[in-house]
């Protein structure tokens, strides 16, 4: 290592070469091997400073998507520019045999730098990617069958939701026939995709909470002939009449049932708690809330039970 770091550092001058300074060395004391050193590193090379520079990392690095490259670039660099180390290297190579030892020594210790390094840059990473869980975290879900009243009509299905974190998936499951009907084929297949943020009381009904939601996507799968007529001839969006059985479309963006649902689109609901396990929805008037003056101001007479 010593013969190295002194061929590389004395390159410009031959009296610092290593076949010159390698004798000299060995009749050294430490002291004196220290300003051999310091002489060929910083009066050959002025340019690299005496005073060891600070080591700090930019604070934006960590738990960013290039944290785990980029913090390897600076403990890298930040080791090779750190003088000391490099000098207690020297002072142990002085000494016949140790070349090996310190090589190791000086490996190890990158090693641990950089395993220091990654484990917090991975700490920071994961808090950063932590997301506050609300109340509603969870999966919630229906019974079998359920009526639910949208625009004056009633439609038998069951709701499966899950709140992870600031996002919400609905699944509809919709019947031909009503709830009563023990056969009750499959008709449609009904998935949302939201972000959810959980606002303050309302007045009416009691008891009952505010939720905003924002769409991200909805995706539609028609389950029985029937369904599939019905969204090509109805149509169930305006554009899409190539509706096939258990062929699942995304509609996002599209025209359906007179709406526009773009991503981003707002929708304004309410839910209420009954202790920890049954949870409430607004009456769905049809169509999305888009306006706060719009929220629901009754809630489905079934419940969601927490699984």
């Amino acid at each position: 290592m010593f013969r190295y770091v002194t061929e590389i550092a004395c390159d410009q001058t031959q009296a610092f070469r290593r076949r010159s300074i390698e004798p000299r060395v060995r009749g050294t004391s430490h002291a004196q091997a220290f300003n051999i050193f310091d002489h060929c590193v910083h009066d050959v090379h002025p340019s690299i400073s005496r005073t060891p520079p600070p080591v700090s990392l930019p604070q934006t690095i960590l738990g960013q998507k290039k944290c785990k490259s980029e913090i390897f670039v600076y403990s890298f660099v930040t080791i090779l520019r750190i003088r000391y180390l490099w000098s207690a290297g020297i002072f142990l190579a002085i000494k016949k045999g140790m070349q090996m030892k310190v090589l190791i020594i000086l490996k190890s210790l990158l090693i641990f730098v950089f395993i220091s390094f990654y484990l917090s840059c991975n700490k920071a990473s994961d808090k950063s990617g932590e997301s506050t869980t609300t109340e509603l975290e969870g999966t919630w879900s229906t019974l079998d069958c359920v009526t639910v009243t949208e625009e004056g009509d009633q439609e038998a299905v069951s709701w499966a939701i899950v709140f992870q974190g600031s996002r919400m998936t609905k699944t509809v499951l919709g019947y031909s026939t009503s709830c009563t009907d023990p056969a009750r084929p499959q008709s449609f297949k009904m998935i949302y995709e939201f972000g959810f943020t959980l606002g303050s009381d309302v007045s009416s009904p009691s008891g009952a909470k505010k939720i905003d939601l924002v769409l991200n996507s909805i995706k539609a799968t028609p389950l029985s002939d029937g369904s599939v007529s019905d969204f090509n001839t109805s149509p169930l969006c305006t554009e899409i009449t190539t509706w096939k059985k258990n062929e699942e479309k995304d509609i996002t963006g599209e025209t359906c049932l007179g709406e526009k649902l773009s991503v981003g689109t707002n929708s304004y609901d309410i839910y209420k708690l009954d202790g920890t396990t049954k949870l409430y929805l607004g009456i769905d008037a049809g169509k999305f809330a888009n306006t706060d003056a719009t929220r629901p101001t009754q809630l489905q007479s079934f419940y969601l039970e927490k699984k």
